[in-house]
């Protein structure tokens, strides 16, 4: 799904606030249910995993993945959110226990 740049500005901006100081929401995935927001902030090494309400969103988990993260997308079955790094590595997230499943290297 792709998202328009002044909604994922606007889900962004909006989240900030409740994100943890020091950090620096960078990028945003949104499971396929809809029912999971994630965020990397790539200055903490970690991961905000929110939950969409109509009034407000709400921190449900924080993971560590990492230096550098730069992107991030949930698989289609919801189990899984791979998130990349500027040194060339994939972390693997298990989005319902919210712990770090693997890292791999990619490219050449």
């Amino acid at each position: 799904m792709r998202i328009p740049a002044d909604v994922t500005e606007t889900i962004v901006t909006s989240l900030f606030p409740l994100a943890p100081e020091g950090s620096t929401p960078d990028a945003l995935a949104i499971s396929p249910d809809g029912k999971k927001i994630f965020v990397t902030n790539p200055l903490d090494n970690s991961l905000a995993v929110f939950t969409p309400t109509s009034t407000k969103a709400a921190i449900i988990a924080g993971v560590g993945v990492g230096v550098g993260s730069i992107g991030a997308v949930v698989s289609p079955d919801n189990k899984s959110l791979y998130v990349t790094h500027y040194d060339g590595t994939v972390t693997v997230i298990d989005t319902t226990k919210y712990t770090v499943t693997g890292t791999f290297t990619v490219g050449g």
